[in-house]
């Protein structure tokens, strides 16, 4: 089987019909390597996550048509998975220290007598 060389995107057609709890837990029973989702969500009726190691991404492509539908025993998922660059919510996480800044920032600008966050201007601050 032909080795990712970065992570992967996993992609469950019809997943939406699936519990997102159930759904990651069988797939996480059945892969041999033990693996985080990225970025889990729905696109029209497709779910979709994203794995950063190629290794989990190659043993995610072992997974397919081993789950069997919750409610009809006879009806295989598949889990497909496509080399893809890192997504934007794993990219540009913020560093520890540019998240402390962001919170002592937040802080600063949460109003407790009116339990409001001023968000204007916020692009002002350091």
């Amino acid at each position: 089987m032909e080795q990712l060389h970065i992570g992967g995107l996993s992609l469950i057609p019809h997943g939406i019909k699936y519990d997102r709890t159930w759904l990651m837990s069988s797939i996480q029973r059945q892969c041999s390597v033990p693996f985080t989702p990225v970025d889990f969500h729905f696109v029209k009726n497709e779910a979709r996550f994203f794995v950063q190691e190629a290794s989990t991404a190659s043993a995610l492509m072992d997974v397919s048509y081993k789950i069997r539908d919750e409610e009809s025993q006879e009806v295989c998922i598949p889990v497909f998975v496509r080399p893809s660059a890192v997504p934007y919510s794993v990219r540009y996480k913020l560093k520890p220290e540019e998240m402390e800044q962001l919170k002592l920032t937040l802080i600063k600008r949460f109003d407790v007598s009116k339990l409001a966050l001023d968000l204007q201007r916020l692009y002002v601050d350091p």
